[in-house]
């Protein structure tokens, strides 16, 4: 009987180190799993894009066991977002991962880390087109591109190009055209005050983003905003084609009364249909379809006058990894990166999800983006000229300066030459810290 005792007193001894082992094995597997904690931060400019990322690292935990990533999305308004970022870069504390431009982040604040050499050789074998400068910078790449067509392309109203006798199938090819179009779409109340422009022209917010919406009538008439190799704005800003091309674009509001300078930006005015035409990235079509869902619009190339408007774009946006944060998550980042890249499912249903059209040659001609209302006009001018784009370090000073030069001439604050030769000078003082 005592032998019996001793047998069980054993069994139950050998159990219990058993339970107690492998307790101790569940808590070393535990303490495998590395928990890491990721900060993105975006400027939130199109609907559903960067939601998408907690998806994507909730995927990404599935098939890595041995991490388990947490992705924290910070939304920052555009308007102002340039500081907030330059003094949390400053202070050591900036996100993980943000969206930002490479000229900007990886040229002037220098706190972009540059890519490892397997993803960006994976990304360069699937990005093409207008969209394989973005993320890049000086050579080297460092963010993985947002969209493929960032540049400026022409939405017409429907109903109102009917309302007007013009055929919404027939849209301005010309800048004369466009004139001709924007006088018969315009709309005015008794005291002639416009109650619908017939073009919708950028006079709120940024100067850079004023700027950005004159480029396409300066690439138009031949000329360009400056040289960089060269240091240079003078000759270039105020040359006589560019002279030309600002006083149309000033004549818009000050002589043909057009375009109103009481009706918000270009996007919300022609979303509120206030405005006929406008001209906006492709990226627009989320937004005014999350806007107004009832709006009828077609998106065309823009037109020409000397040459057509090249596609070009100076808001480059791409997602990148901070070099100052703990290697760890610079780690963690670009296996992200990695896994993003890698899967091209998850890249389909990511711009699909944000509706935009991919930089991603390898998914583009899908179902989902043929059907895109902006693709059309995204090939056709995707397969013309490339405009000169200023993506560069000092782009925001520059294009500030030529912005506060558009003010002026579409306020009637200043004839068009002494603005631009007044912006040439202040264009050349920048660069020549450069």
């Amino acid at each position: 009987m005592e032998k019996r005792k001793v047998q069980i007193t054993v069994l139950l001894v050998l159990f219990l180190a058993l339970v107690v082992g492998l307790g101790f094995a569940g808590g070393a597997r535990e303490e495998a799993v590395e928990r890491v904690s990721l900060s993105y931060w975006s400027v939130g400019n199109f609907p559903g894009y960067d939601g998408f990322w907690e998806e994507i690292a909730a995927q990404f935990n599935e098939e890595h066991p041995e991490v388990e990533l947490e992705l924290n999305v910070t939304l920052i308004p555009y308007s102002g977002y340039e500081a907030r970022y330059q003094s949390a870069f400053a202070a050591g504390a900036g996100p993980d991962i943000f969206w930002d431009m490479t000229h900007q982040t990886a040229g002037q604040l220098e706190v972009s880390e540059r890519m490892p050499d397997d993803i960006a050789a994976s990304l360069e074998a699937i990005v093409g087109g207008p969209g394989s400068v973005i993320g890049m910078f000086d050579g080297n790449r460092y963010g993985v591109p947002v969209e493929g067509g960032y540049f400026q392309m022409m939405f017409i109203n429907v109903p109102m190009y009917e309302e007007a006798g013009l055929d919404p199938n027939k849209p301005p090819t010309t800048y004369a055209e466009l004139l001709e179009h924007a006088k018969k779409l315009t709309t005015y109340d008794d005291a002639g005050r416009i109650t619908r422009s017939g073009f919708g022209v950028r006079y709120d917010g940024h100067p850079f983003g004023i700027a950005d919406k004159t480029v396409p009538f300066i690439d138009a008439w031949g000329a360009k905003l400056l040289n960089w190799d060269e240091r240079k704005a003078s000759g270039y800003v105020n040359s006589p084609e560019a002279v030309e091309a600002m006083q149309y674009y000033g004549d818009l509001v000050r002589t043909h009364r057009v375009a109103s300078l009481e009706m918000g930006e270009p996007m919300e005015s022609f979303g509120r249909e206030l405005s006929a035409i406008m001209f906006r990235e492709s990226f627009a079509v989320a937004w005014l379809k999350e806007f107004n869902p009832d709006l009828e619009f077609k998106v065309y190339p823009l037109p020409a006058h000397t040459r057509p408007s090249g596609y070009a774009g100076n808001f480059p946006w791409s997602i990148q990894v901070n070099k100052d944060s703990p290697e760890v998550n610079r780690e963690w980042a670009w296996e992200l990166m990695r896994y993003y890249v890698d899967n091209a499912d998850i890249r389909k249903e990511h711009a699909v999800r944000a509706n935009i059209i991919p930089p991603f040659v390898d998914i583009l001609e899908e179902p989902e983006f043929k059907a895109h209302q902006a693709y059309d006009a995204f090939v056709k001018m995707s397969e013309g000229r490339a405009a000169t784009n200023y993506h560069i370090p000092p782009a925001q000073e520059l294009l500030k300066e030529f912005g506060d030069a558009t003010l002026d001439i579409i306020f009637g604050r200043s004839e068009v030459k002494p603005a631009l030769d007044r912006a040439a000078t202040l264009m050349d003082a920048i660069l020549a810290r450069y």
